[in-house]
């Protein structure tokens, strides 16, 4: 409204009242306030844009194993997947402590001293995932022993077409390998075989269980959401059914 005498400014450049016009060739959707006054304006076209705030949630803490300790967590009928029948997929932040062996066990369900419905397990001497699904092994390579942490995502579809497998939210291996049907009753473990053998050494964070297939986006937003301290929250994840998720310590 120019030449109003009514104590407010004209919406528009070139006033000196405190007021600036809502500018509309900006990329923030914000005008430009006060675009001739001193104060300067929020127009950032042809600025450096600042970069987004990570997503996630506060990630503090994960859980330390030894070689011989394990968390149980016991039976539980939305964790006691049937191979070949239903689809599931396990996302875990893991960091290794030396080049270990066969032992490093991340997580087990029914996976005694027989046929193991569930074992996924870490080798670190020859750097290799190993997913034991219904007695049958499916492997990927992947070098997780340099200290760091390091994201890994298994995806075991409902049919025979074996495991898919994601380190650092790029898909490294698509096996071939069967998918038995071994099933037990005996629960699952966090860093052990669910007899407490073939213990893990190194730590263990943010464990999620999905009774569905993550796709690659998805897998790929649990990754990228990665900031100082923070983490995915694994709730917010379209499209997935999430049966478990274990924060380690937060």
């Amino acid at each position: 409204m120019p030449d109003n005498d009514i104590g407010w400014g004209q919406g528009a450049v070139n006033n000196d009242i405190g007021w600036g016009k809502a500018q509309s060739n900006n990329t923030i959707g914000f005008g430009a306030i006060y675009e001739n006054s001193p104060s300067g304006d929020t127009n950032l076209i042809g600025g450096t844009p600042t970069p987004p705030v990570p997503e996630g949630i506060a990630n503090n803490y994960s859980m330390n194993f030894d070689g011989s300790n394990y968390i149980n967590i016991g039976v539980s009928d939305v964790l006691n997947f049937t191979p070949r029948v239903d689809a599931f997929s396990v996302s875990v932040w893991i960091k290794k402590v030396g080049s270990g062996s066969f032992g490093g066990t991340i997580y087990s369900y029914n996976a005694d001293s027989g046929p193991r419905q569930i074992q996924l397990t870490y080798d670190g001497s020859s750097q290799t995932l190993y997913a034991i699904i219904g007695g049958s092994n499916s492997t990927a390579s992947a070098n997780l022993t340099d200290g760091n942490w390091h994201h890994v995502v298994f995806v075991i579809p409902a049919a025979t077409t074996g495991v898919l497998f994601y380190h650092n939210g790029s898909l490294i291996t698509t096996t071939s390998s069967s998918i038995g049907t071994s099933t037990g009753t005996v629960g699952g473990n966090i860093g052990s075989r669910t007899n407490g053998s073939f213990n893990f050494n190194g730590s263990i964070d943010e464990i999620g269980i999905w009774n569905t297939e993550l796709t690659s986006t998805q897998v790929q937003s649990i990754y990228n959401a990665t900031g100082t301290n923070l983490t995915k929250d694994l709730t917010e994840i379209s499209g997935s059914n999430l049966v478990y998720w274990n924060r380690m310590g937060d």
